[in-house]
């Protein structure tokens, strides 16, 4: 994380892994905007997506590069490549379990 805020590689509007910055914060910012253009008697769209499977939705090399090319290596990069290629899941409902998934 030091090596993103040091090479500026977020954006001030980052607030997840940011401290100081939550999902709360984010939430917060998003509310106090969207009362300022209530306030001036604009209207507001909104779109909720759902990222909980993005990650397993990218390709890992493709993701993979693309974290190497904003400079990390070393021991983070390792943990993020062992981390992406050896991920398995499932899902539990009560007593009920899926097969395990495993990283493509």
């Amino acid at each position: 994380m030091h090596h993103m805020v040091e090479n500026r590689l977020l954006t001030k509007c980052q607030h997840a892994f940011i401290k100081g910055h939550s999902c709360v914060t984010q939430l917060l910012a998003v509310l106090d905007k969207w009362t300022e253009a209530l306030d001036m008697g604009n209207n507001i769209d909104a779109v909720y997506l759902d990222f909980a499977r993005a990650f397993d939705s990218v390709p890992h090399q493709r993701l993979l590069m693309k974290i190497k090319g904003y400079g990390i290596s070393g021991k983070i990069w390792k943990w993020t490549e062992k981390s992406a290629s050896s991920r398995q899941w499932r899902e539990v409902t009560g007593s009920a379990c899926s097969e395990w998934n495993h990283s493509r």
